[in-house]
């Protein structure tokens, strides 16, 4: 279904040069005589002759897969007052293994919009503040067929001292499902965090779609999967959440809350489900 909720007065926006050919002989040279061209020996005529070999398929396909930017390959961004200065898709993808493998809770700010162009970045475990300082990151694209993790987005889980803030989101696209969808019964999944245990202020989703499946219950939002801290001033527009499970908790803000949702709006927001579903264009649960 769709939701139009009015918009909060007090709603800040995030906002080569060519071969020289052979000269001809002149008069005064002589031409040589009997240099008859090499010629090579012919292949038999039942032999076929032999071609290039191509490249294996296998080959192929590992080279298409591999991400557009590599952690290792990428500089290290630079560090004002405490904050790693994010610039570009590269060194968002810097920052995101630099969280994941060694400091959860450096800090970081945004000084453009991002285009990530359909690359996988999922910060796994969050404690620092990510200031997005009214940028955009577009193209964010995650899709898990097997469920390896228990909660998605571009911060999978963010803990009680992490602040998220200032920071949007568009033209996302999340698809979790597979054949172990009952490793996580309960997954969480949305376009900006999974698990909310922190705080996200003045952030925005449009254009998005998030799309799960789960045997059991589910709490997938759009901007938010689960909330149990704090969300504020923020808001959902033109995007979707489909979800095919038993039991479900779907919402535009938040799939589930248990935490606190204050001065935030959806509109053009579709949900859908197959199955029992707690659902609403803000939050379930």
């Amino acid at each position: 279904f769709a939701a139009d909720v009015d918009t909060p007065a007090d709603v800040p926006a995030a906002v080569a040069q060519e071969p020289t050919q052979d000269e001809e002989p002149t008069e005064d040279e002589a031409p040589v005589e009997d240099a008859e061209p090499a010629q090579e020996d012919p292949a038999p005529a039942d032999e076929p002759q032999q071609e290039d070999t191509p490249v294996e398929p296998e080959q192929q396909t590992a080279d298409q897969d591999m991400p557009a930017v590599q952690a290792e390959d990428a500089a290290e961004p630079e560090i004002v007052d405490g904050y790693y200065q994010i610039k570009t898709a590269d060194d968002l993808i810097w920052f995101r293994t630099y969280v994941n493998t060694k400091d959860s809770a450096a800090s970081a700010k945004l000084l453009a919009d991002i285009d990530l162009g359909g690359q996988v970045c999922p910060i796994t475990y969050y404690v620092g503040v990510f200031d997005g300082q009214g940028h955009v990151i577009s193209g964010l694209a995650y899709t898990d067929s097997n469920y390896s993790e228990s909660s998605y987005g571009l911060f999978c889980e963010t803990a009680k001292n992490a602040r998220v803030q200032n920071v949007g989101i568009a033209k996302a696209s999340v698809t979790i499902y597979g054949k172990h969808m009952a490793r996580y019964s309960d997954v969480r999944t949305a376009a900006l965090v999974g698990i909310n245990d922190g705080t996200i202020s003045n952030c925005f989703v449009v254009d998005s779609t998030i799309t799960v499946r789960s045997r059991k219950t589910p709490k997938s939002g759009i901007l938010c999967g689960d909330n149990r801290g704090t969300i504020e001033n923020c808001y959902v527009i033109n995007s979707e959440i489909h979800d095919i499970s038993n039991k479900t908790y779907l919402g535009g803000i938040a799939g589930n809350n248990t935490g606190t949702i204050r001065n935030v709006y959806a509109i053009d927001v579709k949900i859908s489900t197959t199955g029992t579903a707690n659902v609403h264009p803000i939050a379930a649960g």
